[in-house]
């Protein structure tokens, strides 16, 4: 699957509704049973203004365009009027809201845009923040042309509501417009103004201790998907699919994390590990009925196994949704399941299997309709079945076919793709010089691609690398500044333990010379008395003497 057919198909699948988390604080079907029973009692006027409008957007929001929910939206709508307050603009702003969020369900379209621009209007210098935040964000709805000053626009009204939040306990309302914003921006490319607001984002989820974060966590692995880091997309990925299913995650955005996980595989060349994911994806969408996602995925496996020259594998892939979803496929997409018969036998070798599909296909006239991807799958698809039966004038005509095709959405992979057909086509024509020719243009987009593939991944690790210098810095400061207190302790013990010392030795010096000065006076003492003695005993030695004489 080429990189700007994943890339679409990755950033649609962050396009999930704008409500599907609950940042309106919409009921539950208890709360509103349990607001409609105690909303006729003696409830103040403010109170039932406020649960009035509350119930409106309990069936606004309700699962498809029921027209019994819009009617009882906007019965709930008529009764919050009667009591409006006259002259709060808080009031008549939430009022106005509300309508816009009705008239853009039920596809009034221009209605709900005035509306949304009134209530703007006035809630603009209220104190009533949280309102003023979603007025902006509802106004940003009616910005789909996401080209020119359309895109300008909308980033405007979402960079405004975010600001309207500043200092406000929304802060799950925040985050989410962050979030919002960031796949706005990443949409047109400005990857790394989107990897700093899905960090906020993310930081402001957790301040709240938010625990459903698989959504920010895989737009940060689209983000780096985007950027080449596809090691660091993955582990993203795999963040949001663990995130997810903790929180035992069944719904759509399920299917999506799956799907992107093998997509992205498929991009690290492992289709393989892929596949299971893929998988993974298509029982949650046959769960929630999503004939489209069935359709997407069942191409996404198919061109796995196919990729993988499993082709057998790919062959019961095709057999076993074609039995169990017949009627959906058919409806949704009527090209799919012959499309991916046709690819199989061709790389089967097939080619008596492969022609039934390739007539089925040409048969539902496939050129002239919207899905120029499906058309240029198609017509790829003809070409090589024409080139391998030898049919080469229709060959050369569905290749000019997928050529206008890849020109005219100026996709480099496509051009690509088409030389190496070319290629192929002129080879079993006995075309040399030609086919070398297309072999050198594929060489060179290919070699361009590479390139530019390498300096994505070079300038994400730059950006990657000046992050983790900062960090670094911080904790190496951090670390000086520890290490700096262990220096002051160690030389204050040091100092301690010297003081101790010198303390120690002093003493030991003083009681070493008291020692010495006894020591000194004992053998002083000593010599006294001993003299005494001599002197005493040469006195009685003469007087012995003298005696001895006489």
């Amino acid at each position: 699957m080429k990189k700007t057919l994943i890339l679409a198909l990755i950033f649609s699948c962050l396009v999930i509704k704008s409500y599907s988390q609950n940042i309106t604080n919409n009921l539950t079907t208890k709360q509103a049973d349990g607001l409609r029973d105690s909303i006729g009692g003696q409830m103040a006027d403010p109170k039932k203004f406020d649960g009035y409008l509350r119930l409106a957007m309990y069936n606004i929001l309700k699962p498809g365009s029921e027209k019994s929910d819009m009617d009882s939206a906007a019965g709930y709508i008529n009764l919050a009027q009667k009591i409006l307050p006259l002259r709060n603009p808080e009031y008549s702003g939430y009022l106005n809201l509300v309508k816009s969020h009705l008239f853009r369900e039920k596809g009034q379209r221009q209605d709900g845009k005035i509306s949304a621009e009134k209530a703007l209007s006035q809630l603009n210098g209220t104190n009533d923040k949280y309102h003023l935040a979603l007025s902006y964000f509802e106004l940003a709805q009616y910005s789909d042309d996401l080209q020119g000053l359309e895109r300008k626009a909308k980033i405007k009204l979402l960079e405004r509501a975010i600001f309207s939040l500043e200092g406000t306990r929304y802060l799950e309302l925040k985050a989410f417009m962050l979030k919002d914003l960031a796949e706005l921006y990443s949409s047109v490319f400005q990857s790394e103004k989107a990897m700093h607001l899905v960090q906020l984002s993310l930081d402001t989820y957790k301040s709240i201790g938010y625990k459903k974060l698989q959504g920010v966590y895989t737009l940060f692995g689209a983000l780096y998907y985007e950027a080449g880091n596809y090691h660091k997309a993955l582990s993203n990925l795999l963040l949001a699919q663990r995130t997810a299913e903790r929180l035992n995650d069944q719904s759509m955005q399920m299917c999506q994390i799956y799907n992107i996980i093998g997509v992205t595989y498929g991009v690290l060349s492992e289709r393989k590990n892929g596949i299971p994911f893929f998988k993974k994806a298509l029982n949650i969408a046959k769960l929630n009925h999503d004939e489209g996602a069935i359709a997407l995925l069942l191409m996404n496996i198919v061109d796995s196994y196919n990729k993988l020259a499993d082709y057998r594998n790919a062959l019961v892939m095709i057999k076993q949704i074609e039995k169990e979803n017949p009627a959906s496929l058919n409806s949704k997409d009527p090209f799919l399941l012959p499309l991916c018969y046709l690819r199989t036998y061709n790389n089967l070798k097939e080619f008596d299997k492969a022609k039934k599909y390739a007539e089925i296909l040409l048969k539902l006239k496939f050129f002239g309709m919207d899905e120029v991807t499906t058309t240029s799958n198609i017509s790829h698809e003809l070409t090589r079945y024409y080139t391998f039966t030898h049919n080469y004038k229709l060959a050369d005509y569905y290749l000019k076919k997928t050529k206008s095709i890849a020109q005219r959405l100026k996709d480099p992979f496509k051009i690509r793709e088409t030389y190496y057909q070319s290629f192929k086509l002129d080879s079993v024509k006995g075309n040399y010089k030609q086919a070398i020719n297309n072999l050198l243009s594929f060489r060179k987009i290919s070699d361009s691609l590479f390139n530019e593939s390498k300096s994505k991944q070079i300038k994400q690790l730059e950006i990657q690398y000046e992050t983790e210098q900062k960090e670094s810095e911080i904790r190496n400061k951090d670390h000086n500044i520890v290490l700096l207190k262990q220096k002051n302790m160690l030389q204050q013990m040091r100092l301690q333990k010297a003081n101790l010392v010198r303390n120690v030795t002093i003493a030991g010096i003083a009681v070493l010379l008291i020692i010495v000065l006894l020591m000194v006076r004992q053998f002083r003492h000593k010599q006294h008395i001993n003299a005494i003695t001599l002197e005493n005993n040469i006195l009685i030695t003469k007087k012995m003497n003298f005696w001895s004489v006489c």
